[in-house]
């Protein structure tokens, strides 16, 4: 059985929630700066795959974060 669109997409979010812990863990602690920022695009990239999720559109298996936003310009053009 499919999952409820809005709930794979709460655990995309809760996914991309995890890793902040990680990068205010990594800021507390002084690591390293490449760490933080593959980090990062990894939040952005879970947050708008989250959002085309729960907008009813198919997983897309990319990691390219402009075609990611230009995917979610359709569906939320007050914020992209």
């Amino acid at each position: 059985m499919k999952k409820n669109n809005l709930i794979v997409a709460r655990e995309w979010f809760a996914h991309a929630d995890e890793d902040i812990l990680s990068c205010e863990a990594i800021i507390k602690e002084g690591g390293g700066p490449s760490t933080l920022c593959f980090l990062s695009h990894l939040i952005a990239e879970k947050y708008f795959k989250g959002l085309l999720i729960s907008s009813g559109k198919d997983l897309v298996k990319i990691h390219d974060l402009v075609k990611l936003v230009n995917l979610l310009k359709k569906d939320f053009p007050a914020i992209c």
